[in-house]
């Protein structure tokens, strides 16, 4: 595989929109023609959900996904899989399909983490990425919106944005649609104690918050056509990517995020949808690993001991948002005292949590 040394740093590119965007016949030009774009996303069918239409308009396609795509052997069965290994290989292969059914040329690259624990490795995650970025040295970088869907989905864009932060000249970041849950108007503020609240979720759109999209691309019944082909390579995915609408893809320029913050004032997905974290406990994280990614000796000392509890976490499946030891752990970083799920007495509580 060839490519920029690792020691180069891409120069940052004018931005696309920098200046109008011609319209022909009532259609918006696509204004990435002939960049080569970096697509960094959780799992492998998010960027054909998101742009599998305009993918062989760029000059040069790269990928990276965070994930695996396979979450543990149950589920790995339930989709006609002996183990989450053959599952997680299967993913990567209908990736591969997915990319020759569109004449898709595109390097990919994998971090390899287990789809579900992205949340669980953000700092590790994003000084890779960071890493990544700097040998690939793309002109744009396109990754998922922060919007409470798929925790693996935020968690991404948390570890992109801080790889970002990291590289002396970032080359600009643009935002993918995936998923949410529409905010309820009806009642007032953010309902998290609620979480398992469901309202109707909206997919191949941008929420409300962070601005409209830029860059608004109707889809022909050609491209509708080719897309739809590429979508159903990923045979373990057919329920999942059916829902998606074909009509339109989108792009926006990613603004700035506080994800220590909710991303909207509705329900949010983690839990509701079966990824078992609460919203409360995957903030907490997010300043952990702010923490982990601070510079100095001191930090990386702490990201170390951090990590080591982290993955003990995961690995003994007591990731629950009042487990004691969880609690102890947020308590060990400051400005987490105010987001510790035990003081919240509606919380869910794990059998060995202190009563």
């Amino acid at each position: 595989m060839t490519g920029p040394r690792p020691d180069q740093v891409c120069d940052p590119v004018q931005d696309p929109t920098a200046k109008p965007i011609r319209r022909a016949a009532g259609m918006q030009e696509f204004p990435f023609a002939g960049l080569h774009a970096l697509f960094i996303v959780a799992h492998a069918d998010d960027e054909v959900l998101a742009a599998g239409a305009q993918l062989g308009s760029f000059a040069k396609v790269s990928m990276i996904h965070t994930t695996d795509g396979a979450a543990n052997r149950r589920v790995a069965l339930a989709c006609g899989f002996a183990t989450r290994a053959e599952y997680a290989q299967a993913r990567r292969a209908e990736l591969r399909a997915a990319l020759v059914a569109g004449g898709v040329a595109a390097e990919c690259h994998e971090l390899g983490i287990r789809c579900l624990d992205a949340s669980f490795r953000l700092a590790p995650m994003a000084r890779r990425l960071a890493r990544q970025i700097r040998r690939i040295a793309p002109d744009l970088v396109f990754t998922q919106v922060y919007e409470g869907g798929h925790v693996d989905h935020d968690a991404t864009a948390f570890a992109v944005h801080a790889a970002l932060r990291r590289l002396p000249a970032p080359p600009p970041l643009w935002e993918l649609t995936g998923y949410h849950r529409e905010p309820d108007h009806d009642e007032p503020g953010h309902r998290e104690t609620g979480h398992r609240e469901t309202g109707p979720i909206v997919r191949g759109k941008f929420p409300s918050t962070g601005g409209a999209p830029t860059v608004y691309l109707p889809l022909g019944p050609d491209a509708q056509t080719q897309k739809r082909r590429m979508l159903d390579a990923f045979r373990s995915q057919l329920d999942v990517v059916a829902q998606f609408p074909l009509d339109a893809e989108m792009f926006r320029p990613a603004p700035e995020y506080d994800f220590t913050q909710p991303p909207h004032a509705g329900a949010l997905g983690y839990d509701s949808e079966g990824f078992g974290i609460d919203p409360r406990l995957w903030r907490a994280l997010v300043l952990v690993a702010e923490r982990q990614l601070r510079p100095g000796l001191g930090a990386w000392l702490s990201s170390q001991w951090l990590d080591l509890k982290l993955w003990w976490l995961i690995w003994t499946r007591r990731a629950h948002p009042d487990h004691p030891r969880l609690v102890r752990l947020m308590r060990s970083c400051r400005r987490l005292s105010d987001l510790d799920p035990s003081a919240d007495a509606g919380a869910r509580r794990h059998p060995d949590a202190p009563r």
